[in-house]
């Protein structure tokens, strides 16, 4: 039988009933909006995610029992259920979004309840040869198999049995019974005005039904490229990128490669200018022709006690990089040069009147930006920080030197397309206007996307880590900066890994991808929550057996890309010492940044930690593995490991 455990799924309870939180479709009255900027943006209130988590919870536990293990549904149900749940809580959305997310929900914990019970209870009963009673909480099934109707009602499935008309003379009829009307129980009307979308037309009784089905759930739970709106055109001829990035000891590291083409933005792109900024410190000899006057050398880290600190190997590859080893996949699109989140070292290496501006402009507008990239419904793009810097100053600097305009201003006239004769009123209304210009063109289609958001006026309470605060401290703003470079680092890898693959299924790259940053408080992992009780954990561990397991799946991740991958990187094995997995991270740190400068043409912003712990929350172990006779200071990875156990 094909998803023979569907039957299993219990009824819709009686009104009232403790489980009947997983059949209520949510309402207004069920989501609480943010606040902030943007209307109709929000998430499940607290109580209803409560009683989902509380159903959830018994076979998320039954499923990692050694009964269940090796069997592929389990996983795959157990792992979206996670999902799903990470994402009502930790994740902003639409009531529309909100509802169909809290539906899957509901579905995915019923299907996997249900397929547990069958595994467990009924499966082994249908071999039996007497009867066991029939359980009246279950769905049961329709059947015109013979077999099948057996089968269920010897394990005490509700079975009914579908027989042809040409049958009826071999059928004997015990008694009549009355007719049940599915009115007002089963839908059979075509829908009106429905808000979900239609993914599957066919028979109901079809296994593309249900793979139509995984499809969708798998695909709300994705996340957008911003980098891959505008397709990169190849170059042809060009060998492969080099398999070490590392110049030679004693040789002079050269960062930047010169421009030979006058780059074009897009329109929205070019809409403002970088700011000069002649307080910001100069590096003489290495400056990007690409960069405005007094750019910075962006392979070496700020000198700031706010910066959180890179990864010593990161740091190192940083440094090292050697630009004339460096041979470009493609042709520079402007959106490459861009950045998803502000870029973090911009907000150290201005004046400290423009970066306490920057801080709380972010603090402002930080969960629309983390909208703006929440769904893959949205063509969010990458924006290059001097229109980050600008739009995040423009309500809060109040002067520029040499300028007789405020910040708001000057970045005003520069935004506005009709030109400033078009613009009446105030300077003040006037910023106002041409700031909530800036915010649609940030938001791009997301408002057109998404039903009943809006950009409103918001109030000047901020946020960070759930507390309300005026402005942010050191610690603080050294976990805001965290938090933008792994946002930035986990997309930019996301960008790289779509155009470097050579794999062409894609449907598994995202979760390969999350594999590589550790799980959050519920065990799970996306790429849009980066909590900061795991900023000195995985990748950024100073344990080397903590850190392996996320070095691993890195290495996963980039063994199938282009270009001369180092031979540790497509290294398959279970032992690695500790020296082999200090030569892997090297080896896959030097890659990485020569592999993003080929097809982006600018340094990546890498992972970082923090200089301090930012919360008691710790991560959950890692999967252990008895070993008998263990060798010293070895890890063995468990996912090679993993295929073997077939049970069940």
């Amino acid at each position: 039988m094909n998803y023979g455990h569907l039957c299993c799924i219990k009824k819709e309870p009686p009104h009232g009933d403790i489980m009947e939180v997983m059949w209520l479709l949510p309402q207004r009255a069920d989501f609480l909006e943010d606040g902030g900027v943007l209307n109709g943006v929000g998430k499940l209130h607290y109580r209803v995610l409560e009683g989902l988590h509380r159903w959830s919870e018994q076979p998320l536990a039954r499923a990692v029992e050694p009964k269940f293990s090796g069997i592929s549904l389990v996983t795959q149900l157990g792992s979206t259920l996670k999902l799903l749940l990470h994402h009502l809580e930790f994740i902003s959305t639409t009531f529309r979004a909100t509802q169909r997310i809290v539906c899957e929900t509901q579905r995915v914990t019923l299907e996997l309840r249900a397929f547990l019970d069958y595994q467990e209870f009924y499966k082994p009963r249908m071999d039996k040869t007497y009867v066991f009673s029939v359980n009246t909480d279950v769905m049961g099934a329709f059947t015109n198999d013979l077999n099948v109707c057996g089968a269920l009602f010897r394990a005490g499935i509700p079975v009914w049995l579908i027989r042809p008309y040409t049958e009826i003379h071999s059928i004997r009829v015990k008694a009549l019974t009355q007719l049940w009307f599915a009115s007002g129980t089963i839908p059979l009307d075509p829908p009106s005005g429905s808000p979900f979308p239609k993914i599957y037309v066919g028979s109901a009784n079809c296994l593309e039904k249900y793979i139509a089905i995984a499809h969708y759930v798998s695909r709300l739970l994705q996340y957008p490229d911003p980098f891959g709106s505008v397709r990169a055109t190849p170059l042809a001829g060009l060998p492969p990128p080099p398999a070490h990035a590392s110049a030679s000891a004693g040789s002079k590291s050269l960062r930047f490669t010169p421009c030979n083409a006058l780059y074009s933005f897009p329109p929205l792109l070019h809409l403002i200018v970088f700011f000069e900024d002649h307080n910001r410190p100069q590096k003489q000899g290495m400056k990007d022709p690409r960069a405005p006057a007094g750019g910075r050398d962006k392979f070496e880290d700020p000198q700031s006690n706010i910066y959180p600190p890179a990864i010593p190997a990161w740091r190192r590859a940083c440094q090292d990089f050697n630009y004339q080893r460096a041979k470009f996949v493609n042709d520079l699109t402007p959106t490459d040069l861009g950045y998803i989140f502000p870029e973090p070292a911009a907000f150290v290496s201005v004046t400290p009147q423009r970066q306490e501006a920057l801080f709380l402009g972010w603090l402002k507008y930080r969960r629309m930006m983390l909208y703006r990239v929440s769904s893959p419904d949205f063509s969010a793009q990458p924006m290059p920080q001097g229109l980050w810097r600008d739009f995040l100053t423009l309500e809060y600097v109040k002067s520029i030197k040499g300028s007789h305009l405020t910040m708001g201003e000057s970045s005003s006239r520069q935004l506005d397309r009709r030109g400033p004769a078009a613009v009446g009123g105030s300077a003040e209304s006037t910023r106002s206007h041409k700031h909530r210009q800036n915010a649609q063109d940030f938001l791009q289609n997301c408002l057109n996307a998404a039903e009943g958001v809006e950009l409103v006026s918001a109030n000047d309470r901020l946020e960070w880590n759930g507390k309300t605060l005026e402005t942010p401290n050191d610690l603080e703003r050294e976990e805001i900066l965290w938090e933008l470079a792994e946002l930035n680092f986990r997309f930019e890898l996301q960008a790289l890994d779509a155009r470097a693959t050579t794999t062409e299924d894609r449907s598994d790259r995202q979760r390969l991808i999350t594999a590589c940053f550790p799980f959050s408080k519920n065990g799970a992992a996306t790429l849009l929550v980066a909590d900061l009780g795991a900023a000195n954990h995985g990748l950024a561990s100073q344990n080397w057996e903590e850190k392996a397991p996320y070095l691993q799946a890195l290495r996963k991740l980039m063994a199938t890309w282009r270009g001369e991958v180092p031979s540790i990187i497509q290294t398959e094995k279970c032992q690695w010492s500790k020296q082999e997995i200090e030569e892997l991270e090297n080896s896959m740190a030097d890659f990485y940044i020569c592999s993003f400068y080929n097809y982006f043409h600018r340094a990546p912003v890498v992972p970082r930690g923090l200089s301090h712990q930012a919360s008691l929350y710790r991560i959950p172990a890692s999967p252990k593995i008895k070993v008998l006779d263990p060798k010293p200071n070895t890890f063995y990875d468990v996912s090679v490991l993993a295929p073997l156990n077939t049970a069940n």
